[in-house]
């Protein structure tokens, strides 16, 4: 989970990914700093999905706003998870 809150957090201070300009999402004017693991799952033995959502107040009030999806692939030589990237997605 430490590398897991350490992406999430990387990403949303990206100025690549995450700004306040007009035309992007998402913007970092509309979320709150919460966030929560939404689900986590095994697509098959060999990959974990760890999803987690950001709230924001782009409607005006609290809600999903911006999900993250931490992904990771099992190593068989080390019998370890390593991080395989962030997919992200609106809410």
């Amino acid at each position: 989970m430490e590398i897991v809150e350490k992406e999430i957090k990387d990403y949303v201070n990206c100025d690549d990914l995450c700004n306040d300009e007009e035309d992007m999402f998402s913007r970092r004017c509309f979320l709150t700093g919460e966030w929560y693991v939404r689900e986590i799952t095994f697509e098959d033995v060999d990959y974990l999905d760890i999803c987690t959502a950001f709230l924001g107040t782009d409607w005006g009030y609290k809600t999903d706003y911006l999900g993250l999806d931490v992904c990771f692939y099992y190593e068989k030589e080390t019998g370890t998870f390593r991080f395989d990237g962030v997919n992200s997605e609106a809410l």
